[in-house]
């Protein structure tokens, strides 16, 4: 994990999503640095969140008063079986990011983290070689162009002010507690159950939720000091049968079971909405190379490790 210096810069922090998957350990590593994180939720009166909603003006005076640096992480991205609620992707996901990117500047922040997606970047063609970040975005369903728009529409904010802006793409998010593909796969595997997994076995990139959080803390102790676009991702690319077979060793077994890639692929194509039983099906890997090149920061965690961590 990254060494944080005991006599690194303290920052005042307002955290959205706070409540969330990545929320909430964001704020417990951030804390444990000794920042002062103010988290926000919609709906919670809990001592250590501010009360506000994206899509209003109201509640973000207070919220933003005296801090340094905003971490935006709030969006609406439900499970992909889930009924289409595009309104939400727009007031929430673009619009609600733009409002808070302005408000942050009229409150004099100093730093915009924005935690964008590598859906941004749609699907790749065949032989494409990695995402780079000057790859124009093409995404394929609402989140995609959500979070693209409000990329757009931040960085408009952000070009009108003295704010730094940082904005991450990370590919799908993993760690103990959450499903969605990588999660549901390594539950799978990890009780022995025969698995449908997309044929051909696509590279994937994926981000552990530790080396995500590990991010955060460099950026708020100064370590990551850079503007723009970033991709961010575990080292090197896996694969959903590679994570099965991962869990599956952990708990002693020497690969996952996994059914016939001739039934696979359709019985995936009934499961799954259109759009998800393509992304699954898709190598979609991320260059990281500006990270890199920009940062003395590294991922701390392999696949493996985290896979471990978080499944065994």
């Amino acid at each position: 994990m990254t060494e944080i210096s005991p006599h690194a810069r303290k920052l005042r922090i307002l955290l959205t999503g706070a409540t969330g998957f990545i929320g909430a350990a964001a704020a417990t590593a951030l804390r444990a640095d000794g920042h002062a994180v103010t988290g926000v939720s919609r709906r919670s009166d809990a001592p250590d969140l501010v009360r506000a909603d994206v899509r209003q003006e109201a509640g973000w005076d207070r919220a933003l008063a005296g801090v340094d640096m905003v971490v935006h992480l709030a969006a609406w991205n439900p499970p992909r079986w889930r009924r289409p609620r595009p309104e939400l992707h727009a007031s929430i996901t673009r619009d609600g990011a733009i409002r808070l990117a302005r408000l942050a500047t009229a409150a004099g922040v100093g730093r915009f983290v924005f935690l964008s997606s590598a859906r941004v970047y749609g699907l790749p063609e065949p032989g494409q070689p990695p995402f780079r970040e000057t790859d124009p975005p093409a995404p394929c369903d609402a989140y995609g162009r959500a979070k693209a728009e409000a990329e757009a529409g931040i960085a408009k904010v952000a070009a009108g002010s003295s704010m730094h802006l940082l904005i991450l793409r990370p590919p799908v998010v993993y760690g103990r507690g959450r499903l969605g593909s990588v999660g549901g796969v390594a539950l799978a595997a990890g009780r022995g159950w025969p698995l449908p997994l997309p044929p051909g076995k696509p590279a994937k990139s994926l981000l552990a939720l530790d080396n995500l959080t590990d991010c955060l803390r460099a950026v708020a102790g100064g370590e990551i000091d850079v503007d723009g676009i970033f991709n961010i991702a575990d080292p090197g690319a896996s694969s959903l049968t590679a994570v099965a077979d991962a869990v599956a060793r952990a708990g002693g077994r020497p690969a996952a079971r996994r059914l016939p890639d001739w039934l696979s692929g359709p019985l995936l194509r009934c499961l799954l909405p259109g759009n998800a039983a393509r992304h699954l099906a898709a190598p979609v890997v991320l260059d990281t190379g500006r990270l890199r090149a920009a940062t003395r920061w590294r991922p701390p965690l392999t696949t493996d490790a985290a896979l471990r961590a978080a499944f065994s």
